[in-house]
């Protein structure tokens, strides 16, 4: 992929959240996380071995497969902050099929890049829709 199909591939998934058409939710142990084909453990960031921050990462379903929005964090960094600094954001997909995973975009390597990851975290990290709606449910109710 190139820069350009890379910033496509993450305003559409930008606009796909904004219409509820990808539903994030925080990442846990539970979920599998395949690796890239060169990265022996995906939860260790291979360029700058930086541990994977579980609670800061998120997943989205996609027909047969997942976006996955991951955050690593560097032993420099003292705490996330939003947009989040001192860490790495890596927006990659897999399906059931495949034994990688294909990163499409990660702000360590392509400075281009990063601004839409940050954009794409914040808009994640963000999203109060659940709680607006149980807000409204409890004030119907």
């Amino acid at each position: 992929m190139d820069i350009v199909e890379k910033s496509n591939f993450i305003d559409k998934a930008v606009t796909k959240t904004k219409k509820n058409e990808l539903n994030w939710r925080t990442l846990t142990q539970n979920d599998v996380l395949k690796p890239l084909p060169d990265e022996e453990n995906p939860l260790i960031h291979q360029l700058s071995k930086d541990p994977l921050s579980i609670k800061d990462s998120y997943i989205a379903d996609f027909n047969t497969g997942s976006l996955l929005l991951l955050v690593f964090i560097s032993a420099t960094a003292r705490a996330l902050t939003s947009p989040p600094t001192g860490c790495t954001l890596s927006l990659r997909i897999q399906d059931e099929k495949s034994k990688y995973c294909i990163e499409i975009a990660n702000s360590s390597i392509n400075a281009f890049n990063a601004s839409d990851l940050i954009r794409l975290y914040n808009l994640i990290d963000k999203d109060s829709s659940s709680l607006n709606a149980l807000i409204d449910d409890f004030l119907n109710s």
